[in-house]
């Protein structure tokens, strides 16, 4: 008898425990996936927000030289237009200017320190070329002190100030905290590199890292994604995080990636707990099918042994036999 209730204990118990083991791992890989989808969302509302913002600057740009005034003052009313704009527009950007087609600054909100340095940018060959706004990569003392994203823009080809180019210095602390300023997870950082792998903004950035290269870490394989991917590593702090990357497409072509990157012991806490719960469950419901088996075995099991030998003996012809309830 014995044999059969602990068989049929079991025979109960293990459906119980592969249903709930089964249960607790769907809802750990739906969980799991939820964590994904989020830091996903967040990469690519943010990719969003950044091709706005560029977007606008492209047009604030083009506006200032389809006007034909702009140049009818002086170099010095001409930098107190692009000053007023400037100051216009919130800190968005840390400068404003005018070049021509050798790169020599025209005017501008601020004095340009190191014109050489800003005319060496990528994108403003490729604006020229190009006819079309371009990005042109991390600036650092080409204006007032802090690190910038430059932005140039060519005059239209039938424009009478065709052969200059607008450029805009983007504030990177400014943008930085433009996207980060919402419904980020704790420890998360937003960070943008561009296509040779140079990181052109971090936020936060306590180790750093803006206007220096990935190349040579674990994340320098971002330059070779073709679209938008979730992976999982050490981030450029040493700490375990998951980083969904989106490329950032203008005109066609990617200029870069931008990158969300949370910690992993933060984003998957939320799930320990849920397997703990899970465990828990699982371990309470064992013990109280293994109470229940001390009970039966004590109180029923026993007691039915018992008086079945002593059925068996009295049977066999003995006298004077009592079963102990």
């Amino acid at each position: 008898m014995r044999g059969r209730l602990l068989k049929g204990a079991a025979g109960l118990l293990l459906p119980v425990v592969v249903a709930l083991s089964a249960i607790g791992w769907l809802q750990y890989q739906s969980a799991k996936n939820e964590v994904h989808d989020e830091a996903q969302r967040l990469a690519r509302e943010r990719a969003q927000q950044l091709e706005y913002r560029i977007d606008a600057t492209g047009r604030l740009l083009a506006g200032l030289l389809a006007s034909p005034s702009l140049f009818q003052g002086s170099a010095q009313a001409c930098g107190n237009v692009l000053a007023q704009l400037r100051g216009n527009d919130g800190g968005a950007y840390r400068n404003l200017a005018v070049l021509d087609r050798r790169g020599r600054v025209q005017c501008a909100a601020e004095a340009v320190p190191n014109a050489a340095a800003l005319r060496a940018l990528a994108g403003f060959e490729r604006a020229l070329v190009s006819g079309r706004t371009q990005v042109g990569g991390y600036t650092s003392g080409l204006s007032s002190a802090g690190a910038s994203l430059a932005v140039f823009v060519p005059a239209n080809a039938d424009s009478s100030l065709r052969g200059l180019v607008g450029h805009a210095a983007l504030d990177l602390q400014w943008l930085g905290e433009r996207l980060f300023h919402a419904n980020m997870p704790a420890g998360a950082i937003i960070s943008v590199v561009d296509h040779a792998g140079n990181v052109v903004l971090r936020y936060p950035d306590k180790e750093g890292w803006i206007g220096r290269s990935i190349n040579g870490t674990p994340l320098a394989m971002l330059t070779e994604l073709r679209g938008a991917a979730l992976l999982e590593g050490e981030g450029l702090d040493g700490v375990q995080r998951i980083h969904a990357v989106v490329p950032l497409v203008h005109d066609r072509e990617t200029s870069g990636w931008l990158r969300v990157s949370i910690p992993k012991r933060a984003a998957y806490m939320p799930l320990v707990h849920q397997a703990l719960s899970t465990s828990a469950g699982l371990l309470l419901l064992i013990v109280m099918v293994a109470a229940a088996w001390v009970g039966l075995e004590r109180h029923v099991v026993t007691p039915l042994r018992d008086l079945g030998v002593v059925a068996h003996q009295v049977a066999a012809g003995e006298r004077g036999l009592r079963a102990t309830p």
